[in-house]
C-alpha cells in the first residue's frame, strides 16, 4: 500500500468496513486519524433507494441513515419527503426492509 504521502487520508466505503479499515491502517502506515471507514454509507444509499421505490418519491426526498456497526446491531433512522412520513425518526431493523 506504500508509498503514500504522510498527509494522505484514506476513506473506505466498503463492507466489511471494520476488517478492511483495520488492514488499510495496518498496511498504510498512516495514523488512525487518517484512515476512515464508513460501510454504513453503502447501506444508507441502498435504504434510500428502497424506501423511494416503496413510497413513490425521489430518493433525494428521503433523509435516511443506517447507523451503528454493520450487521444485526445497526438501526435505521429516516424521514421521507421533508418529514411528511417522519414519525419521531423511527428506528427499525434493516432486515425488516426487503433488499436492504
Amino acid at each position: 500500500m506504500k508509498p503514500l504521502k504522510e498527509t494522505a487520508v484514506l476513506l473506505l466505503i466498503a463492507n466489511p468496513v471494520d476488517v478492511l479499515t483495520y488492514f488499510a491502517h495496518s498496511y498504510s502506515g498512516l495514523p488512525a486519524t487518517q484512515v476512515i471507514g464508513s460501510g454504513t454509507f453503502l447501506d444508507s444509499t441502498r435504504l434510500r433507494g428502497k424506501l423511494a421505490g416503496e413510497v413513490g418519491v425521489a430518493a433525494s426526498s428521503i433523509d435516511a441513515w443506517v447507523l451503528g456497526e454493520h450487521g444485526e446491531s445497526q438501526i435505521v433512522s429516516f424521514c421521507i419527503d421533508g418529514g411528511l412520513i417522519c414519525r419521531n425518526r423511527a428506528a427499525i431493523r434493516c432486515d425488516m426492509i426487503d433488499g436492504c
